[in-house]
Parts: structure tokens; sequence; C-alpha cells
């Protein structure tokens, strides 16, 4: 297979193609040699739904956005908070995380090196067309709060709450005027935040790459929704 803010500011940065700042973490040097979303490391559900939402992502690429696509992500968003539980990927992850926070302490997690070209290169060896990762800066207590969170309750609740969100947006409220930004940036900083948080621990613990990557699909897909919508 192939291994294929203001919002003005991240328009137009997104527009030119360059990387707005620093935010998704570089992968540790123990899985630079495996990307972390090839066979050895993406269990097939995940796999068969992170493909499904890149082919989501590009499809909204080649249209103007319409409802069904933001209950197509939403549905996305919902099976992976369902997945998470249910295959105890969230159970793991969390015993993950508190195990690096204790050998490698808060600080230096939080505090690891970003390497936003990276994801995107890895990003489109999954099938991503020109995918937007370029992110605004996090500042330092936004991470910390956001790691201490994943260390209790994983990526699920993430998930849920954002695909939740997205399912009780109507048409009107999804494609006309601004009415929706204010709700997809939200959920869109959200997003960012933990997807800088998950990655900075892959470097720490490489079985946490997959959560990182899968993360950073969402972002990829919450960014295009929010450029096309002109938020």
């Amino acid at each position: 297979m192939q291994r294929v803010t203001d919002r003005r500011t991240f328009v137009r940065n997104v527009v030119v193609g360059l990387p707005v700042a620093m935010g998704v973490a570089s992968l540790s040097p123990a899985i630079a040699a495996r990307a972390p979303h090839d066979g050895a490391m993406l269990e097939p559900p995940l796999e068969s739904m992170l493909r499904d939402l890149a082919r989501l992502h590009n499809q909204m690429r080649r249209r103007p956005p319409t409802t069904d696509d933001g209950r197509a992500l939403a549905a996305h968003l919902q099976s992976l908070a369902a997945y998470q539980r249910s295959s105890n990927r969230d159970t793991q992850l969390t015993r993950n995380i508190r195990d690096a926070i204790e050998r490698h302490g808060l600080e230096t997690i939080v505090a690891k090196p970003a390497d936003p070209e990276r994801m995107r290169l890895e990003l489109v060896a999954f099938g991503f067309d020109a995918p937007l990762v370029g992110t605004t800066v996090v500042g330092y207590e936004e991470r910390a709060e956001a790691l201490e969170r994943l260390a209790r309750s994983g990526l699920a609740p993430t998930f849920a709450q954002s695909g939740d969100a997205l399912a009780i947006m109507d048409l009107i409220y999804l494609t006309a005027g601004p009415s929706s930004c204010e709700t997809l940036l939200e959920m869109h900083r959200t997003m960012e935040v933990v997807t800088a948080v998950m990655c900075a621990v892959a470097t720490a613990v490489p079985l946490a790459a997959p959560d990182c990557f899968a993360a950073a699909t969402v972002l990829a897909a919450l960014k295009l929704l929010i450029f096309l919508k002109g938020c």
C-alpha cells in the first residue's frame, strides 16, 4: 500500500501554504523509521476509520462545504470516540500518559518541540490531499491542562464532544454566515491543543503514536471545514 488567532491571519497563512507556528510535536527517533500510520502501528479498525476521514477531507477540498459534510465529520468523530472506549485503547492510553509523566515530568512533555511539516508529510503519505496542519502558538498552561485531562480520560471525550456539537448543526448553522464559526473555532482550538500534547506524549511513549496521528487527522478535517466556511 502506498504511504502515500486572528481569523484573517489563519486564513491568510493557509492560503499561502505557510505553517502558522509550532504546535504538533515531532515524533521521536524511536519511531522515526516507522510511520505512526503504517501496518505495524495502526490497528485495522482504526486505520479504516481514519482512511474514511481522509476520503471525506479530500471530497470537501473539491467543492463548497455542505451540511452533510458536517454530519459526516460528526459521525467520524463519534465512531472514533466509540472505538477508543470499546477497544480499551483509552484505558491503555491514560496508563501510558501517566507513566510518561512520572518518568519524564509534566514540564518536559509539555515543552516538547514541534514539527508541523513532519505531520503534514505523514498526513499526505496517508492520503490526505494538501492537509492544513499549521497551528497557532499553544501556551504552556493550555498544554499542561490538556495533558492532565488526557491522563484522566484519554481521547474519547474530546472526539465525542466535538462530534456531538457538529451533529446538532443544521443547514443554516453550517453553511450560512458566521453563526457557526465561534463553535467551530472553539472545537478547533481544543483539538489543536490535544493534538500538540498527544504528539508530545508520542515522543516519550511510541505506543501513543497512533493516537497522535488520529488526533492530527481530525484536526486537519476541522481546519479544512473552518477554512472553507471562511471563519
